[in-house]
């Protein structure tokens, strides 16, 4: 992001907040990277809905997967 690249994280663990957190955490601030970062916590994430997401992406975007072992699972079927 600092050379101008988008990123999307996305995750079915963290909230919004929680990431923008840790970027301060880090020395980093959210809003130097306006437009450029996606944090993506939709409970629709899945493999398919991941591919159609970035299929668009610019090319030296980077995509970020957290929770892989959850990717095809629905957030609201218990464990």
């Amino acid at each position: 992001m600092k050379s101008g690249n988008r990123s999307v994280f996305f995750t079915l663990e963290y909230t919004q907040k929680d990431v923008l957190d840790r970027f301060r955490a880090i020395g980093a601030e959210p809003v130097n990277f306006d437009g450029l970062f996606e944090c993506d916590s939709s409970d629709a994430i899945s493999a398919d809905y991941i591919v159609k997401k970035l299929a668009a992406a610019p090319r030296g975007a980077l995509a970020i997967i957290d929770y892989l072992q959850l990717l095809d699972q629905k957030r609201e079927n218990p464990e």
